[in-house]
């Protein structure tokens, strides 16, 4: 599945008429690892945000940061410090995940902003 940070990705290196290697080259990463991201099958590490701005002087760092957050494929929680019914609630909301309705993920993310 094509993540945010996946279309930006691409569009940027198309822009600046770069393939994938080019691209890959300058930002000290795989072509594989650049691929995969643009592909959304890989973990992006914040760090290339920075670079990417640097480098192509496009967005914002903060901007960059946003779709990298947006367009993890996995994220990785850590419950120890959390109660029983935090370490419960995180479990029965991952295995629920795949199946809730996209109204059901709009109630969730409105109790999660307030």
């Amino acid at each position: 599945m094509v993540t945010a940070f996946g279309k930006f990705l691409r569009k940027l290196r198309v822009e600046k008429e770069l393939v994938l290697r080019e691209m890959a080259e300058s930002l000290d990463i795989s072509s594989a690892q650049l691929s995969a991201m643009e592909l959304g099958k890989r973990t992006i590490q914040p760090t290339l945000a920075k670079k990417i701005v640097d480098i192509y002087g496009v967005s914002s760092v903060q901007e960059v940061e946003q779709l990298i957050y947006i367009s993890q494929p996995a994220i990785k929680t850590d419950l120890t410090s959390g109660n029983g019914k935090q370490r419960e609630t995180m479990i029965m909301f991952a295995r629920a995940f795949d199946e809730l309705s996209d109204e059901q993920l709009k109630s969730v993310q409105d109790i999660i902003m307030k």
